[in-house]
This record gives structure tokens, sequence and C-alpha cells, in this order.
């Protein structure tokens, strides 16, 4: 149980009675996971989550495409209040080959404390969750290329006139959440690489998380909430995206890609594998009934 249970049932439940997918996994992606969501009067932080769903046994047999969509799901909380939910609902095998090719947004929500697992395929998905540092480790050179390739597309996004964002690019000149990431993108970096403490090791889930460094903490509230002009966060991410692409030239001229041990990710195959099977198997013996 966690603070968040109640909201993933709700859209656990949602998607599988509105939508009928088979949710095995599902948890919270975004500023909850790095301790720097805010919610107070005027400033609600986003619910965002990834929900991964397991293939029925039409879906193998007419070789359907691979599911992969953004739901919004709206949750009633009083007569005049309502909660959107973000949901990125990606079938497991396609969710699996994204997580090999080091995307980190999609490796984070395996390291989510704010987590819910279906019953049926809580063995296999624990045994996920419990080997990430190791399958991360494994992808540390395609990662580093993906957040780059991310940064690149938040700094493009920084003052873009998206219809969702019009009105904070006339009040501000940028979208706040953009500089965000690519400032969260550094420090991730900076902290898993070895750039930031050169006597401390990171692993993913402590680089990820901020709150407990009071001075990151308060930076990236400042820059979340408005502090700087556009003149100065211009010039910040100048700065953000130029340190990322030496950083990413320098770690990757010092990783042998071709030495790099991915063994296990075939074990990450294989339970994917499982769990379709139990899936099926359970589907085939219900019919049966």
């Amino acid at each position: 149980m966690n603070e968040y249970t109640d909201e993933l049932k709700f859209v656990k439940n949602k998607l599988e009675n509105e939508y009928g997918y088979k949710v095995g996994y599902i948890a919270l992606q975004g500023s909850q996971n790095y301790g720097l969501d805010i919610n107070i009067e005027g400033y609600q932080s986003d619910i965002d989550m990834k929900a991964i769903i397991i293939p029925t046994l039409s879906d193998l047999v007419n070789n359907s495409k691979l599911v992969s969509k953004n739901i919004d799901i709206m949750e009633r909380l009083s007569d005049d209040r309502y909660l959107i939910e973000k949901v990125d609902v990606k079938d497991i095998r396609h969710y699996m080959n994204i997580m090999k090719k080091g995307n980190p947004s999609y490796l984070e929500p395996m390291f989510s404390d704010y987590y819910l697992i279906d019953e049926e395929f809580k063995s296999e998905f624990n045994m996920i969750r419990d080997n990430m540092e190791c399958f991360t480790y494994s992808v540390r050179d395609l990662m580093i290329k993906a957040i780059y390739g991310m940064a690149k597309e938040k700094e493009h996004g920084l003052t873009h006139r998206y219809p969702s964002k019009e009105h904070l690019i006339d009040e501000y000149g940028y979208d706040s959440k953009q500089i965000m990431h690519i400032s969260r993108l550094k420090i991730f970096v900076s902290k898993y690489y070895g750039y930031y403490k050169r006597d401390t090791n990171y692993n993913f889930k402590e680089a990820i998380f901020i709150e407990g460094d009071e001075f990151l903490y308060r930076y990236l509230m400042k820059i979340k909430t408005y502090f700087y002009s556009l003149k100065v966060i211009k010039e910040k991410c100048g700065w953000y995206i130029d340190s990322l692409s030496y950083h990413r030239k320098e770690i990757l001229n010092n990783i042998d890609s071709s030495n790099i041990d991915r063994s296990i990710q075939d074990r990450y195959d294989f339970i994917c594998t499982k769990i379709i099977k139990n899936k099926i198997k359970k589907e085939l013996k219900e019919e049966e009934l």
C-alpha cells in the first residue's frame, strides 16, 4: 500500500473494465518519483502513469498490433472537482523492447515506490523490479544516448506554442516543465555516471531522487514555479544541452559496448514469456468451464 494506491486501483479498473485490457503492472511516472511533486493551492502536480498490459490469446493468434496508446482518465473527486490521470498504456512486449533501448522514462516506473501489481503476476513483476539496477547497468551506453535525445526534444518544446501551452508562453515566455526535464536529466547524468560527487556512487533510483538534496530541491522548485526570466532560462538550457553533449561523448568513449554483459535481458525475456503463457493458460482454462 502507498499514498497513491487508490488512484492506481481506480485507473487499473478503468483500463480493464472499460477498455478491456489486462493490466499486469501500473506505476507512477514523473515528479512523485523524484520527490518533486507539488500539491498546493494554485499548483497541482500531474499524475502520470505507465501501465503494462498482457496480450490475450486472440492478440497472439491474430498477430494484432502491439497496444501503445496514451489515455486520459478522469476521476471525480467531488461535485465540482475532477482529477485527470494521464496513462501511457503499452503491451508488455513493446514495453520490454523500449526498456532495452535504455529509455529512462520506461525504466523509471519499475523503480517507483508508487506501483500496483496484479496478483496473478506478482512474483514475475517482483523479479523484474528486484533486478532493475542490473538491467539498467546493462543499457547504460544506450541510456545516455536516449537522455541526450530527450533533452533535445525538450529544448525544442521550451518555447514552442503547443495549443495546451500557449497560455504559459504568453505569460512567461516558456514552459517550465520542459526546462525541468532538461535540468533533471542533467542532474541524473551527473549522479549516475559519476560527475556529481566523484567519491559517491549513485544507483539509478538514488540518481533520480532529488528531495533529499536540499540545494537541488530548492533550485528545481524555483525552475518549476517560474522564478527565472526567459533570458536566464534560455542560458541555462543552452548550458545543460552543451554539458549533456559533452558527457555523452565522454561516456561513450569510455564504454566498450561490445563487452557489456546484457544477459539480464534474456532473463527478462524469459519472465515476459512466462507472464504471457500464464495469462493464456488461464484464458483457456476459463473457456473450458
